[in-house]
């Protein structure tokens, strides 16, 4: 699965793997008290995600 993301600015096809990779980078980041920012369509899609790996 491909996934669209605009980390940094820049407009990168990413698999699923590489996207969820790059969230718990950025959520290490947020635990050592570094800024993060998600757009709604990428929170959106890691709340479906994280939901469909839960059921």
């Amino acid at each position: 699965m491909q996934c669209k993301s605009n980390d940094t600015r820049l407009v990168n096809n990413e698999t699923k793997e590489e996207y969820f990779h790059r969230l718990e980078k950025a959520a290490r980041a947020v635990d050592e008290g570094h800024k993060v920012s998600f757009t709604r369509n990428e929170f959106d899609k890691l709340v479906n995600e994280t939901l469909k790996s839960h059921a």
